[in-house]
């Protein structure tokens, strides 16, 4: 299911109202962050980059192109921590959107195969901001 608006997700949710605010549900508190990230879905067939405005070890808030539709389950990689989260969105609108981590994946050279796509993306990415900064990888 692809989720372009906050409208989406609330009518794909049953029960929403007898749920407590989302801040009061959080599990454990959030740092703020300004870090690149890249959205993968599709089964290796679409990725976006985004930023991260916080994050927890639960979640985060991710920003992301005006334009981006994305799907309610999806997979973030952080860049400069060379670890991406299988996740799912519990909120989207205004180019944000909260994710709740559902599973951690450190990218390495020796990956299961059906994530290896994860850590291609990871190097793209790396090697691209390592070019522009002057760095090796």
């Amino acid at each position: 299911m692809i989720i372009s608006s906050v409208l989406d997700i609330d009518a794909h949710r049953n029960n929403d109202d007898a749920l407590p605010p989302v801040v009061d549900r959080r599990v454990a508190s959030r740092r703020r962050a300004l870090l690149s990230g890249i959205i993968a879905y599709n089964n290796r067939g679409n990725s976006l980059s985004c930023s991260v405005r916080d994050y927890s070890d639960t979640g985060a808030r991710i920003r992301v192109p005006e334009d981006a539709n994305l799907p309610e389950h999806l997979y973030l990689i952080l860049v400069r921590h060379r670890i991406a989260f299988q996740a799912e969105i519990m909120w989207y609108g205004q180019q944000e959107a909260g994710l709740r981590f559902i599973r951690r994946i450190e990218l390495t050279d020796s990956m299961n195969l059906d994530l290896v796509h994860l850590n291609e993306l990871w190097r793209e990415a790396a090697v691209s901001q390592s070019s522009f900064s002057g760095e090796e990888t």
